[in-house]
């Protein structure tokens, strides 16, 4: 190659590089401003002091915007420690706030980890605070089912063991047991127990005494039955003892002057 082609040569490189290192700079500068713009003083910051002091005003907004730029800097610091103290003494929405705020720096990357593990804790913690709200709605309508079990079951009790004051009381007590016998086991509570004891006793004495042939084979459902409908039927006497009035009501059904006599009694 000639002497002066290799000069050319050389020329056109040089030419080249200070072209392309013009536009570099236009670009830095370019990129600085879109920094401004956008409120970004970090990012001016580190555009405009990459370039040449002389270059264009870049000197001065590099000076003016590396001062900002430690200010930001350190108030993402801020804003990145009081959400880690918000974080660890359980204030996960405060601490949301606090790391969303951390937008630049070197703590950027770190605060965008301890949101995603502050949002995490929130939902946990939500979830937990539910399941404890259901805990206690739960626990406390058993509560008072339990509560007002114990009130019924008193009531039952007050009402069963007046049963023999009057026919009256004994309705009120004892409908339930006219299906005393179709019941499970399961189904009869202790206030069941206590009419069938009564109701079975009394009849056994009235056959006992002669007053009445009961059969053997009437069961408890059916002699309740027999005295609910003689109160009803006969509401005069409802007031009067319970235990006459079954006398009444057995001696009306199963008289020992009948065909009935002749079936084996209790």
């Amino acid at each position: 190659m000639k002497p002066f082609s290799m000069m050319a040569l050389a020329i056109a490189v040089l030419f080249c590089a200070a072209v392309c290192r013009a536009d570099q700079k236009d670009d830095l500068y370019l990129k600085g401003q879109q920094a401004v713009n956008s409120g970004d003083s970090i990012g001016a910051s580190n555009a405009f002091c990459a370039l040449p002091y002389d270059y264009k005003d870049a000197g001065a907004q590099c000076a003016t915007f590396r001062a900002l730029a430690q200010k930001t800097i350190f108030r993402y610091r801020i804003n990145y420690a009081e959400g880690m103290a918000a974080l660890q003494a359980g204030d996960f929405s405060t601490a949301e706030i606090k790391f969303r705020n951390v937008k630049g720096g070197n703590l950027r990357e770190q605060a965008k980890d301890r949101l995603a593990e502050a949002q995490q804790l929130k939902a946990q913690a939500a979830a937990e605070a539910q399941a404890h709200i259901a805990a206690v709605a739960k626990q406390q309508a058993k509560t008072e089912l339990d509560q007002q079990q114990q009130i019924d079951e008193r009531a039952a009790a007050s009402r069963t063991m007046h049963i023999s004051e009057s026919g009256s009381a004994f309705q009120r007590a004892c409908v339930q047991n006219t299906q005393f016998e179709e019941k499970a086991f399961a189904g009869r509570d202790m206030q069941s127990f206590f009419c069938a004891g009564w109701v079975r006793g009394l009849t056994d004495q009235v056959n006992a005494r002669g007053t009445a042939c009961v059969p053997s084979s009437v069961g408890v459902s059916q002699e309740t039955a027999l005295m609910i409908n003689y109160v009803r039927q006969h509401s005069a006497e409802a007031n009067e003892p319970a235990a006459a009035l079954l006398e009444k009501a057995l001696l009306e059904q199963y008289p020992c002057n009948t065909e009935a006599s002749g079936a084996a009694t209790r």
